[in-house]
């Protein structure tokens, strides 16, 4: 099995280690973790409830709350937009195009009138697409048996509630200080692109380290790793945010052409949760202006 396939199946889902006692904010550790539960979530012929189920879809929302994207008059989003509820905060429609998935619910309501209605999901997935590496060629994409190894410009996303900080602020600036250090160690200087600073690592290391904000005031900030491969010219990018206004945890994989590109996909993201959560309709972030279509 070669790197290309090896990457692909590690990185289709990300947990942050702080979760388990881990690293400093910011750090990424790639499981084996696979997302078929809501790859299975595109499929809506057939064993319809079954992968409803499977995948924490809510769907008989109705009433005022759900009024933002009803179908027909006081009737909620119905079957097109299941609802997951990640905080008080944020409440999100998700169509179902973009395969939404917050993995098997138990207490899924019968009767979903209000938002205290929903039960509250650990995580959420969903999938958006662009067309931020336009213009590759087919044979760009290894092929295993045939099989294509990813599909570039698809982008995975997951957001999960914040977890309450129990260390102090002295004790978080000690370990990200000593993060940076050990990875300047690792690196042979820094690179500036598309609104990214990024550690060049040495030749030992495989993996860029990379922050920027997607906003113009630069109060939002994206980290991010990514690296290259000898089989094809497209990158793996693995990334994560933070939100305080929602209260939660985003991280987003994608394979693309260039991580320039990297700031567009995560305003992209940002912008397709602003226009899912039922609870607000604002305008977008300050530099949230995509020049490419998504879902």
């Amino acid at each position: 099995m070669n790197r290309i396939v090896r990457a692909t199946m590690g990185a289709l889902s990300y947990v942050v280690t702080r979760r388990l006692g881990g690293c400093r904010p910011g750090a990424i550790t790639l499981t084996s973790l696979g997302i078929v539960s809501i790859l299975a979530g595109c499929d809506t012929h057939g064993s319809s409830h079954n992968l409803q189920h499977e995948n924490g879809w809510v769907t008989n929302c109705t009433g005022p709350a759900f009024s933002r994207f009803s179908q027909n008059g006081s009737a909620g989003p119905g079957p097109d937009r299941p609802i997951f509820k990640i905080n008080d905060q944020i409440v999100l429609a998700v169509p179902k195009q973009n395969s939404p998935s917050a993995g098997r619910l138990e207490n899924l309501p019968s009767v979903c009138g209000t938002i205290a209605d929903l039960p509250s999901a650990p995580y959420v997935y969903f999938v958006i697409r662009g067309n931020w590496s336009a213009g590759y060629k087919p044979e760009d994409i290894p092929t295993v048996d045939g099989a294509k190894q990813f599909e570039p410009d698809v982008v995975t996303v997951r957001i999960e509630p914040e977890i309450p900080e129990r260390r102090s602020a002295a004790e978080l600036q000690k370990l990200e200080q000593s993060q940076r250090r050990v990875q300047q160690l690792d690196s042979v200087g820094t690179l500036e692109i598309g609104g990214l600073t990024c550690l060049v690592p040495k030749p030992s290391q495989d993996w860029f380290i990379c922050s920027g904000s997607r906003t113009a005031a630069g109060v939002d900030v994206t980290r991010l790793r990514y690296r290259k491969y000898t089989d094809t010219p497209f990158i793996l990018v693995l990334a994560e945010d933070t939100s305080a206004r929602y209260g939660i945890h985003l991280y987003w994989k994608a394979w693309i052409s260039d991580v320039s590109q990297a700031l567009d996909i995560d305003r992209a993201i940002w912008n397709s949760v602003e226009e899912w959560n039922l609870f607000i309709k604002s305008n977008a972030p300050s530099g949230a202006a995509v020049g490419t279509k998504h879902d």
